[in-house]
Formats: structure tokens, C-alpha cells, sequence
């Protein structure tokens, strides 16, 4: 059985964390992020993807709860 390819959304701690476990798991997978280009794929190029992990900042706050805005919005 092949293994899905999986895009990993956000390559940053927590995106680069998923690709090393994708890398030592032997997965094929493509990396989005916009700030970075080299070696990044564009999300036109996402067409033959099974999986999406979508990996967004989500820093805490003043009370150290977890800012979800960016999601939310």
C-alpha cells in the first residue's frame, strides 16, 4: 500500500517539526510557506496531495491562552 503525500501549510516550528517526522517516516510530502522560496512549492502545485496540515502561528497571549486569530479570521 503507498503511503498519501502530504502538504505541510506552514513550515514553521511547529510545520518544521511535521516534516522532520514526515522525512524519518519515508513520506512524500510538499512544503508551503510564504516566506520562504527556495525549494517551496506554490499551492498550484497541491493538485495530487491526499493530506493538508495546515501549520499557522498561534502564540500566547498576556494570560498565555493561545491566540487563535488567525485561524478564526
Amino acid at each position: 500500500m503507498n503511503k498519501p503525500i502530504v502538504a505541510v501549510i506552514g513550515v514553521g516550528m511547529v510545520g518544521g517539526a511535521v516534516k522532520k517526522a514526515l522525512e524519518f517516516n519515508d513520506y512524500e510530502y510538499k512544503l508551503v510557506d510564504r516566506k520562504m522560496k527556495y525549494g517551496y512549492l506554490e499551492i498550484d502545485n497541491l493538485k495530487n496531495v491526499d493530506i493538508f496540515i495546515i501549520c499557522v502561528p498561534t502564540p500566547p497571549d498576556e494570560n498565555f491562552n493561545c491566540d487563535t486569530s488567525i485561524v478564526e479570521n
